[in-house]
């Protein structure tokens, strides 16, 4: 019985549907000023059969506010405190940087902070092998291929490091913008020296 009380209490799963509507919206935005951040009780107190995971994620990745755009040094060291802290739980780690949320705190480590990563590593003749063969095989219903589970064949290597690689290697266009010169003819910006750069300037944005 107090089995059954508990899963009441902590476990039940997410029995509202659809989005979050306005009012959902503001009964989380008056729990957490009631509760803190005491996500079953804002759940409770929302009162539409919202899960205690379903309210602190509609919180942290659309309420809360965040930042956008490149990441400050002050925030890269607060990550990396987070990281050596808490590890890969992101819903920990994103308390430790205002304004970003778990998402962009994940997505920072892996595509940048990450030591493991290979930046400004030449590619070996055998990743280059493996990425153009996964490049034809591991793709998504329409054909285009799943950069995200490529990379993870590459160790060291990110989904925006493996896409751009291959792009540049079957002569793929990476950015429609065009560069016109003194004469108004466009000229397409093809440098590996300037492909580097804005690899790591992306990278940087995550």
């Amino acid at each position: 019985m107090d089995c059954m009380v508990q899963f009441k209490k902590t476990d039940q799963p997410d029995t509202g549907h659809g989005p979050f509507s306005a009012e959902e919206q503001q009964k989380i935005a008056e729990g957490l000023k009631l509760y803190g951040r005491n996500w079953q009780e804002i759940a409770n107190y929302v009162g539409t059969g919202r899960s205690r995971g379903g309210v602190m994620h509609h919180y942290n990745n659309v309420m809360k506010p965040k930042k956008t755009g490149i990441w400050t040094p002050a925030e890269k060291e607060l990550l990396l405190q987070g990281m050596a802290i808490h590890g890969e739980k992101w819903t920990e780690v994103c308390k430790m940087v205002p304004n970003r949320t778990d998402i962009q705190c994940r997505d920072h480590w892996t595509g940048v902070l990450d030591p493991t990563l290979k930046k400004g590593c030449p590619w070996e003749d055998s990743e280059v092998a493996i990425l153009e063969d996964l490049a034809r095989t591991l793709t998504k219903p329409n054909g285009k291929p799943k950069w995200s589970k490529i990379a993870a064949q590459l160790p060291g290597r990110t989904d925006s490091q493996v896409k751009s690689k291959y792009q540049r290697l079957n002569g793929e266009p990476r950015n429609k913008k065009l560069k016109h010169t003194a004469q108004g003819a466009p000229q397409r910006a093809s440098t590996s020296a300037a492909a580097q750069q804005q690899d790591e300037e992306t990278e940087d944005e995550l």
